[in-house]
C-alpha cells in the first residue's frame, strides 16, 4: 500500500492496486488528485451542513469513485462518518 499526503491537509491510503494496469503503475496521476480535490470538499462540506454537524466535531467522508474508459473522473457514491 502506499500513503498520498496533499500538500492542503488532505492525506489517503491506496487501499488496492488496481487490475487495469501493470503492476506499480498509478491510475491516480497528479492531474486526477488535483481535480478529485474541489470534489470531496464540496461532499464533504455539504454533507457535514446537511446532517448538522459543528465545525468542531469530527466529522468524515468515504467516498468511492472511478476513471472511466474516457479518462474521465466521476463520483460513484458518497457516505458519511458520524463520530
Amino acid at each position: 500500500s502506499c500513503q498520498v499526503t496533499r500538500s492542503v491537509g488532505y492525506s489517503g491510503v491506496m487501499v488496492r492496486s488496481s487490475n487495469q494496469v501493470p503492476e506499480g503503475v498509478l491510475i491516480m496521476t497528479p492531474a486526477y488528485l488535483n481535480q478529485l480535490e474541489p470534489m470531496l470538499t464540496t461532499i464533504h462540506n455539504e454533507f457535514r451542513n446537511l446532517y448538522g454537524v459543528p465545525a468542531q466535531e469530527e466529522f468524515a467522508m468515504e467516498v468511492e469513485f472511478k476513471i472511466t474508459k474516457r479518462g474521465t473522473l466521476v463520483i460513484k457514491q458518497a457516505r458519511p462518518w458520524l463520530y
